[in-house]
């Protein structure tokens, strides 16, 4: 039966999240479900962020059905984003795939019971196509913006430049520092609906 491996960030696994069920602060958008899917994880549960327009937030879901992986998400405003940690302590889950909510996982169940419910998927393995755009630039006369749809996704060339990322602005892990991987000129987060005390802003 699968375990349960906690990861702050969807971008970070472990090597032991492969065949288990991973608890991440991530947010449940469509890129953080890819990065599940590409782990290896036998089911995931990940952030809300609040819903996001077009319910963009929870887009993973549907994904990860498709790919025949159980995921659900937690209220963004249960626990902190990010932190794995607090999801599982005190994180409800907010909606649920059809394959989560075939193994028991509902509504307003706790993060860490959903856990549980979950270590009854059976691991699968299927190919994962990459995204077909998750980066793109757009030309100034001072400084490129660079779009990207991860934080983890910033080069070492876009040092000097202004990064707008649909990465959510909550600190890793609620600790310091959760820096870019290159010195932008500036840099835009996602909100993530605020969540619980403001922390979708934190590392602002």
């Amino acid at each position: 039966m699968p375990g349960i491996v906690l990861a702050d960030t969807i971008t970070k696994l472990p090597a032991e999240a492969v065949g288990n069920v991973v608890v991440s602060g991530s947010h449940g958008g469509r890129y953080c479900g890819y990065l599940a899917a590409k782990g290896g994880v036998a089911a995931v549960i990940l952030n809300d962020a609040g819903g996001g327009l077009d319910g963009a937030g929870r887009s993973s879901l549907a994904y990860l059905a498709e790919l025949g992986i159980a995921a659900a998400v937690v209220d963004s405003l249960s626990c902190r984003i990010g932190d794995a940690t607090d999801m599982m302590r005190r994180g409800t889950i907010s909606a649920a795939n059809p394959l989560a909510t075939g193994l028991g996982v509902r509504a307003g169940q706790l993060c860490r019971q959903a856990a549980e419910h979950l270590r009854g998927a059976r691991p699968v393995a299927v190919p994962v196509e990459a995204p077909s755009e998750t980066r793109s630039e757009i030309a100034g006369d001072l400084r490129r913006i660079v779009l990207i749809d991860s934080a983890a996704l910033v080069e070492a060339g876009d040092a000097g430049q202004i990064v707008v990322t649909a990465s959510h602005g909550g600190l890793i892990g609620g600790h310091a520092p959760a820096e870019l991987r290159a010195d932008a000129f500036a840099a835009v987060f996602n909100d993530a609906g605020m969540g619980a005390e403001n922390c979708g802003i934190t590392r602002l």
